[in-house]
């Protein structure tokens, strides 16, 4: 039930209007997130609306502060949709949990430009969300930003849309819920065949331009390769936990990895440096 409440409490405050000084004129704000929980190192795509009367623009906003729990990637500002006498600006922002735990997203102070010229700050943010451990088993996720289409001018769709997301939302969730197995300990397949398929995975992985997609990619093969060749259950199980199962070098080797997948700027050649001195070791045992 903990997953059934963190989703209805991250869907009740995302779509919640935060109405600031301005509304009198006629200005909401809207944040929605995609995705309810994420592991340290993911991606983590959030939607900003600011809906205004015709004469307002919005500017990009300055990169919050990277001391706190999370880490910008990017801001961007997409191109304003105009509806029926109102004017709807995006703002697309990209950032990464750095620490495990239950954290407040960063503010970001929007620059609303008046039609006059005057600048009105709107400081948006702040909405709670979990953050797991790398090891924790969270589906991954590509980054959605939910741009949504103008309404009809006397529509009250969003109240419907509303009430349908929370909805959606908690039968997903209990539907989680009802569903999910204990994973069972695999059984030791031929670990010369087992390496050949380890193998093929980790070259295609050496393939993978993106640097943490990379990390990404050799991680998963080489704890797959470990809990199926020594039959270690490998669900709560860390690269420090391996130092007295396997020895040196497998716990430097998937240390070096993990810690390249939320790193600000990870270096591409260590990273490849870690993944070949892998494939040695499981070619060492596939001969």
């Amino acid at each position: 039930m903990k997953a059934i409440r963190i989703l209805l409490v991250v869907a009740l405050t995302a779509w919640a209007c935060a109405r600031q000084e301005g509304n009198a004129r006629g200005i909401e704000a809207r944040v929605a997130l995609d995705r309810s929980a994420a592991l340290v190192g993911d991606l983590l795509g959030v939607t900003i609306e600011v809906e205004t009367p015709p004469g307002y623009a919005v500017e990009l906003p300055a990169t919050p502060s990277e001391d706190g729990p999370f880490v910008s990637e990017s801001i961007e500002r997409r191109e304003p949709i105009v509806l029926a006498e109102r004017i709807r600006h995006h703002l697309l922002w990209t950032l990464r949990p750095r620490t495990v735990g239950q954290h407040a997203l960063p503010l970001l102070e929007v620059p609303l430009v008046q039609p006059d010229g005057s600048v009105q700050v709107l400081p948006i943010g702040g909405m709670p969300f979990r953050v797991g451990s790398v090891r924790e088993e969270v589906p991954e996720q590509e980054v959605f930003f939910d741009i949504r289409a103008a309404p009809a001018p006397t529509s009250r769709l969003p109240y419907v849309a509303t009430g349908t997301l929370l909805l959606s939302a908690l039968i997903t969730a209990i539907w989680i819920q009802r569903t999910r197995k204990r994973r069972l300990m695999p059984t030791t397949p031929d670990p010369g065949e087992l390496a050949q398929r380890t193998l093929l995975d980790l070259d295609a992985a050496l393939e993978e331009p993106d640097v943490r997609r990379l990390a990404d990619r050799l991680v998963e093969a080489l704890w797959s390769f470990i809990a199926l060749r020594w039959r270690i259950d490998t669900s709560a199980s860390t690269s420090a936990d391996l130092t007295k199962a396997l020895g040196e070098p497998w716990p430097a080797i998937l240390s070096a990895l993990e810690r390249a997948r939320f790193e600000r700027s990870p270096s591409r050649e260590a990273v490849l440096e870690a993944g070949r001195t892998a494939r040695a070791l499981v070619s060492d045992v596939a001969r």
